[in-house]
């Protein structure tokens, strides 16, 4: 966390710590060590009420801290006596854009947190992306040709996702998408998971094209495909780039 995070959390925490605490201050003390008693000193105790909250700002490497809400209460045994306290934590999002989150692939985001530190990885690399959309996109109405440009987006994520890749980046009707070998095993195994993703982008593809061409007639199945590519060369540089909705 942050130093000010730290500093807000020690002014809050240790009054209720100390009160808590079999030996009170001389024990925490002997804990903290000479460099703390003066502050030690200055703290006056207060009893913790049965429940409380705050809000810390969580670091993780050198991108910009973000908030994270926290909840503490005190437990009991069945007798009454105080045996300790459970600590939760969460994101400090509304549900509205937390359930962004939750829609996505766990395991894939797993794979994107590893990518923190830029480092150079060996990688196999997938293009894809829709076959004469231009011709599409004259011929549907703008809801139909957006639902089919986000079913389409959602069925490929999901095979890179089930496949162990990462998207990379959406632009247009197109995605980008790597598969690292760390994350797949070896770097045979990481084309292995390129080329089977590839053919799964294809028949998802067609899946999604069958579904809407129940809706419109302007939509052929058997006439448009998803093109793709796929290319493994040299360790490329890797790493998250931006922050917040721009992070990549």
């Amino acid at each position: 966390m942050t130093p000010e995070s730290l500093l807000k959390l020690i002014e809050v925490e240790l009054p209720m710590v100390l009160n808590d605490m079999p030996g009170g201050k001389e024990e925490l003390k002997r804990i903290a060590g000479p460099d703390l008693e003066a502050l030690i000193d200055s703290i006056e105790e207060r009893s913790a009420p049965p429940i409380w909250a705050s809000q810390i700002q969580f670091v993780h490497g050198d991108l910009p801290p973000v908030p994270v809400n926290f909840m503490v209460t005190r437990l009991y045994s069945v007798e009454g006596r105080r045996i300790g306290r459970l600590c939760l934590y969460g994101p400090a999002l509304p549900a509205a854009i937390l359930s962004l989150v939750a829609r996505g692939d766990y395991a894939m985001f797993e794979r994107m947190a590893r990518l923190v530190e830029p480092q150079r990885r060996p990688a196999a690399l997938l293009f894809a992306d829709l076959q004469d959309s231009g011709v599409v996109s004259k011929r549907l109405p703008s809801a139909s040709y957006f639902k089919l440009l986000r079913s389409l987006i959602t069925s490929v994520d999901e095979v890179i996702g089930r496949h162990g890749g990462v998207v990379g980046k959406h632009a247009g009707d197109g995605v980008t998408a790597f598969f690292l070998a760390d994350d797949l095993g070896s770097r045979s195994a990481a084309v292995r998971a390129v080329i089977e993703a590839a053919r799964d982008i294809s028949t998802a593809t067609l899946d999604v094209a069958k579904e809407l061409a129940r809706e419109s007639d302007a939509i052929d199945p058997d006439g448009r495909q998803g093109q793709r590519g796929r290319a493994l060369g040299r360790p490329a540089l890797y790493g998250s780039v931006g922050n917040g909705a721009g992070s990549r």
